[in-house]
């Protein structure tokens, strides 16, 4: 009963932590923003091209990272022959709000990463290779159902979620625009819903992979 804690402790952690992986392909890799965007931007009430919406979607990509200041953004607005204005103060605001989001994100995935690569050691050290392998199935089937639950929310009520999720991070008021401001138009559902495609099948991925390896492990 004691050893079952640690064990359930131990799930709980890898399996988050392959969640926080697929997030960090989302944060991390801009290509993914930039693909996203060109499928999904509104180029047509904008009236800008794909290429261009993908650029500013990076940019402000970056920004939200904190990887390049306001006057950069409002550098290749100016450079697409946008107005700094079609940003104002309020956006601004909330995507620098964004930088701490995906800097906590980034810390928990290293911490929880550590922890689970410590976590799968003493298992093997104390369990031997069966031990693991449970960790590694185990874990990715939990966190594959954790995803299934999310999906299907996503699915059912996606304003819901956006604002659930919002919610947690951010203070009430200070991440809501009008629809046909154009962080909104750069930024709409339906880009959203494909960064989730794309965090939901990564850490599936990661899932299936760590699922491969306990079965090989198991073998042995």
């Amino acid at each position: 009963m004691l050893l079952a804690i640690p064990k359930a402790l131990a799930r709980i952690v890898l399996a988050i932590t392959i969640i926080l992986a697929g997030l960090m392909v989302c944060i991390h890799i801009p290509q993914v923003t930039e693909i996203v965007s060109r499928l999904n931007s509104n180029t047509a009430t904008v009236g800008l091209s794909s290429d261009a919406m993908a650029k500013i979607s990076v940019s402000t990509r970056d920004f939200s990272l904190g990887l390049i200041g306001p006057e950069g953004l409002k550098s290749v607005l100016a450079t697409l022959g946008i107005s700094t204005s079609a940003l104002d103060e309020s956006m601004l605001t909330h995507l620098q709000d964004c930088t701490w989001v995906f800097n906590l994100m980034t810390d928990l995935f290293k911490a929880l990463g550590i922890a689970s690569l410590v976590l799968a050691v003493l298992t093997l050290i104390i369990g031997r290779r069966n031990e693991l392998s449970k960790l590694l199935l185990q874990s990715s089937i939990l966190a594959i159902l954790i995803l299934a639950a999310f999906g299907i929310w996503i699915t059912v009520g996606f304003d819901s979620f956006f604002t659930w999720m919002h919610s947690l991070f951010f203070a009430s008021g200070t991440w809501t625009f009008p629809a046909d401001s154009f962080l909104i138009q750069m930024f709409p559902e339906s880009f959203w819903i494909g960064m989730g495609v794309v965090w939901g099948a990564s850490s599936v991925l990661f899932s299936l992979a760590l699922i491969l390896i306990s079965q090989v492990i198991k073998k042995r």
